[in-house]
């Protein structure tokens, strides 16, 4: 059961690295902030923190996901991607809940308590040896990458990139060229390349004309 205290968002976190053990962390949360992380949130966010949690306890992790995303894109409160890591996570989205972990170390810096921070790190150890990272050398600048389905952000290309463990399907497209494409089966832990040469689809070649005569 997830409550607005981080500390059992952090048991549910715990039963990937540990999933044998039952965790329970009966501290509360917070316990050395003068706020709870719904109190530190602005009035817009509260509701959506609040959708979050009820989902979340009712195990709907899609739903919580959503609802803990729009918590912070209204609030930008670092202390919110916690709960979001922890729905990615039992969402099976590795990738995702590791990204979302170290963007809360990296923005919540100053904010987070030492306990806090340890606490992230390691559910970031665990997560570690279930997803792989990828680097994406593309011939051509400005081609858009994807993975799967799903478009790369060019400002974290080349990587590497940390994606899921399994079959990927690595493409380049950019217009007027035809389109690149590899797959690999990257497995947890693993440091994968995957170079793509994309090619004109306007092929042009020299040639030698004589004319005789005027």
């Amino acid at each position: 059961m997830l409550r607005p205290a981080r500390s059992l968002a952090f048991a549910i976190s715990l039963s990937l690295v540990l999933p044998s053990v039952a965790v329970s962390l009966p501290r509360t949360a917070w316990a050395q902030q003068k706020k709870s992380i719904r109190d530190s949130l602005p009035l817009e966010a509260r509701g959506h923190w609040d959708a979050g949690v009820a989902l979340a306890q009712r195990r709907n992790w899609d739903g919580a996901r959503s609802s803990f995303k729009a918590a912070y894109d209204v609030s930008k409160n670092p202390r919110v991607l916690f709960n979001l890591a922890v729905s990615e996570k039992e969402l099976g989205r590795f990738a995702a809940a590791l990204d979302y972990f170290k963007r809360e170390l990296a923005e919540g810096k100053g904010q987070i308590t030492a306990e806090e921070e340890s606490e992230i790190k390691a559910a970031i150890a665990g997560l570690e040896k279930f997803v792989a990272h990828l680097t994406v050398d593309v011939s051509e600048k400005d081609a858009e990458v994807f993975i799967n389905e799903d478009k790369v952000d060019s400002s974290k290309l080349p990587g590497p990139i940390t994606v899921q463990i399994g079959t990927l399907r690595v493409r380049a497209v950019k217009p007027g060229f035809a389109e690149a494409s590899q797959t690999i089966s990257p497995a947890g832990g693993d440091n994968a390349t995957v170079t793509l040469k994309l090619q004109p689809l306007l092929k042009t070649s020299r040639v030698n004309v004589n004319v005789v005569g005027p």
